[in-house]
């Protein structure tokens, strides 16, 4: 190996964690989550078009891998949204019926924001569960 073409090993042991786009229902989609680390959830609906992933979607999705997967290491479920400018009480409510469902991580989306935003909703801090 050429350390001149490849970056150094991960300090982090044993490897990064590999999080997966699973589009669901597609089950070859799903087949390949069961092979990483975690899961990026997606939704089509029936006539192949990119629907809204809801709570019920991630309980579903996770009885799927509960039930498939092989693997016995950690298994992260990531679920992303807006809670800029909530209450602590309004992303309680918000976030709580993700947790219930699976989901691991929350990612704060800021797509599309501008700077002002992205800098008032980092100064809220995490959102807080209780």
């Amino acid at each position: 190996m050429d350390p001149q073409f490849y970056p150094p090993p991960p300090v982090q042991q044993p490897r990064l964690p590999i999080w997966v786009v699973g589009v669901w229902p597609r089950m070859k989609s799903m087949r390949r989550v069961l092979k990483g680390d975690g899961l990026l959830p997606t939704k089509m609906d029936s006539d192949g078009q990119a629907a809204p992933v809801q709570p019920a979607d991630i309980r579903e999705m996770k009885a799927y891998i509960d039930s498939h997967r092989p693997l016995t290491t950690p298994f992260d479920i990531v679920v992303d949204g807006q809670t800029l400018g909530m209450s602590n009480t309004q992303m309680a409510d918000k976030l709580l019926p993700w947790v219930e469902a699976g989901a691991t991580w929350w990612v704060e989306a800021q797509y599309g924001v501008g700077q002002d935003q992205v800098v008032a909703r980092l100064l809220q801090g995490p959102p807080r569960l209780g």
